[in-house]
């Protein structure tokens, strides 16, 4: 990514902004835009939690895992 960086934490910060950059250089649309209700998310968290991907992440992930990162990706917080 050419991103340079003095600790760990900073590069990490560095590179999250770039790939937020890159989502609005790409124009991928935000979660919230999408055709998708709040009452949809437990569904959504049940079956990410039962897809076959998710043994290969690289952390453990839990519906309430899920969950947390569908609420904060439609709030826009990720």
């Amino acid at each position: 990514m050419g991103i340079e960086y003095a600790t760990i934490e900073d590069g990490a910060k560095k590179a999250v902004n770039a790939v937020k950059k890159l989502a609005v250089d790409v124009k991928l649309p935000l979660f919230s835009s999408l055709s998708v209700n709040q009452s949809d998310f437990e569904m959504l968290a049940e079956m990410s939690v039962k897809n076959i991907s998710t043994e290969s992440n690289p952390r453990p992930m839990s519906k309430e895992d899920y969950m947390a990162v569908i609420e904060n990706a439609f709030a826009g917080n990720l």
